[in-house]
């Protein structure tokens, strides 16, 4: 698919099939977030690809509102990355993120972002912490988002903002 067709048919998907995904689907998400690029070649990253339903169920618990659609992922997708080993883990992220979503798409599936950085489970505990717990993720690990993945259940148009335009050329 040609690059600007990709980023057309991008956009956030929170309603799925029930179809599982297929292991070539699986190794070729893994291997995109391996190819991600990292500040001085510090990789930082760690993630976790949870097919299991019960885990999933409680990963759509992971804060008040917008990770309950998780609940209908044939995947998540667990983006987490380690502090100590580069003070820039969450642009290592956000970038592997983005190369994650992309691929989503590429392989004709849908997905969409669950915000866990910064956020709580409830006042006594963080999204983060609720997710390595669930998982029984290392402590020295954060958890920046959560990422659901699987087949569409309805497509969308791409929706043109003409009025948006947040680029400048200078010079």
């Amino acid at each position: 698919m040609e690059f600007s067709q990709l980023l057309l048919e991008r956009y956030s998907v929170r309603k799925f099939t029930n179809q599982p995904i297929e292991s070539d689907k699986l190794d070729k998400l893994s291997d995109t977030l391996i190819k991600a690029p990292s500040s001085k070649a510090s990789y930082p990253c760690h993630f976790y690809l949870v097919k299991d339903k019960l885990l999933i169920d409680k990963l759509s618990q992971c804060k008040p509102h917008g990770a309950a659609f998780l609940k209908d992922a044939p995947l998540v997708v667990v983006i987490t990355a380690d502090p100590a080993v580069s003070d820039v883990w969450i642009e290592d992220a956000s970038i592997a993120t983005t190369f994650l979503m992309l691929e989503v798409v590429n392989l004709e599936l849908g997905g969409c972002w669950v915000q866990v950085r910064n956020r709580f489970y409830d006042e006594t505990i963080s999204s983060s912490q609720y997710v390595k717990n669930t998982l029984s993720i290392d402590e020295s690990l954060e958890v920046l988002a959560l990422y659901g993945v699987g087949y569409h259940i309805e497509f969308k148009e791409f929706r043109s903002n003409d009025n948006y335009s947040p680029v400048s050329i200078i010079g």
